[in-house]
Order: C-alpha cells, then sequence, then structure tokens
C-alpha cells in the first residue's frame, strides 16, 4: 500500500514542466493533478483506492466501529448496479463515480449549497471528463439515470442504517432503502482491499 510505482512518481516531470496554476494536488503516489486542467493519464487505482478509502462519507457522522468511507460506498453502487444487470460499463462507472473525491475531498451537499452548487459542480464535471478518458468511458455516462437511481438507494440505504434520525428533512434523499442490504462499515483497510478488489474484477486498470 505504500510502495509508490517509479513511473506515477511526478517529482521529476514537476522539475521540469512547473504546474500551470496553483490549484495543484499530489496523490499517494506522489502523481500531481492540476485541478483547473486535469490530466489523469498517470493516476493509478492504488491512488485513487488510498484517497477514497481515508474519506468517510457524511463528515464521519456515521454510526459504527468504524468510519463509513467513500470507497465502501462506491463499491455499494457497483454492487446495486450488477445486482440490477447493467452493463459492465455502468459497473465500471458506479465503482469510479465519486473517484474525483480521491482528488477534491467529499464536499457534502450542504457546503455544496452554501458555496454555490455551480461552483463545485464544474469542478466535480472536469474531473469526471478525465477519469472517462483515463478508462475508457463515455463522457456522459454518469448521467446515466441507472447510476443516478443506485446512488440515490444507496444514500437512503446508508441513512436508514448508519445515521442518526433526522431533525430536518433531507433535499437530496430521493431513494428507496434496499432492504436484502444492512451496511456495516469496513474501516479504512478493508475498503481499501475490496476497492481494488472490485476493480480487477470489472476489469479496471
Amino acid at each position: 500500500m505504500n510502495h509508490i510505482p517509479r513511473h506515477a512518481d511526478s517529482t521529476l516531470a514537476a522539475r521540469i514542466a512547473p504546474p500551470r496554476s496553483v490549484a495543484v494536488v499530489q496523490l499517494h503516489s506522489g502523481y500531481c493533478v492540476d485541478l483547473l486542467v486535469p490530466d489523469l493519464s498517470g493516476l493509478t487505482l492504488t491512488d485513487i483506492a488510498t484517497g477514497l478509502s481515508r474519506i468517510p462519507r457524511f463528515v464521519g457522522a456515521t454510526r459504527g466501529a468504524h468510519p463509513y468511507t467513500v470507497a465502501q460506498h462506491c463499491c455499494l453502487v457497483a454492487d446495486i448496479l450488477a445486482a440490477r444487470h447493467h452493463t459492465l460499463a455502468m459497473q465500471k462507472a458506479g465503482l469510479l463515480h465519486d473517484a474525483h473525491e480521491a482528488l477534491c475531498g467529499d464536499i457534502i451537499s450542504p457546503v455544496k449549497a452554501a458555496l454555490g452548487r455551480h461552483v463545485v459542480h464544474e469542478l466535480e464535471r472536469r474531473l469526471q471528463v478525465a477519469l472517462s478518458a483515463r478508462f475508457g468511458l463515455g463522457p456522459m455516462i454518469w448521467c446515466q439515470p441507472g447510476i443516478e437511481h443506485a446512488d440515490a438507494d444507496a444514500l437512503a440505504t446508508e441513512r436508514r442504517d448508519l445515521m442518526a434520525r433526522p431533525a430536518w428533512p433531507w433535499p437530496e434523499a430521493r431513494g428507496e432503502a434496499l432492504d436484502w442490504l444492512a451496511i456495516e462499515p469496513w474501516g479504512e483497510a478493508r475498503a481499501h482491499t475490496n476497492w481494488l478488489r472490485a476493480a480487477a474484477r470489472l476489469g479496471l486498470r
């Protein structure tokens, strides 16, 4: 998990070609991404798994012995799509639908509303287009209704299993909790391993 592939260490490349902006994030492998002009050609699956397995959903306000991570959420969405017999491409997109958060973090809906949703959505769109290019998926695949429905149903199930009863309504909670699923948080190490196993099973490289 701590091994840095030689090709992914961008320290030398950064000396040769400085970033075009100050909006540069360095990933676990050392690979650097300019968020304004993202080039994800050197992005590794381990970079994604490491980032997502260390980011808690719902700013960590979940119940359980371990944080519920974005990596586990992505695995859940991919599993829902598989259970609904969606294509392999859709399952890949489900596993990757929040992969951009490995670069910018999980910006929760209330924070998006406070900052201005259009600002955050433009950043996310830019990263998702780059992810589509990196993994050979269509640029509009993230907008497919199947992914949106699976994501919404995952959210409703997470809310049921992991969250205290809310004092206020959740405007974004439009899905249906899944009766066949009960969520227990995995924690970082298991989420990291399971995300990479899901990626390998789906043929992501």
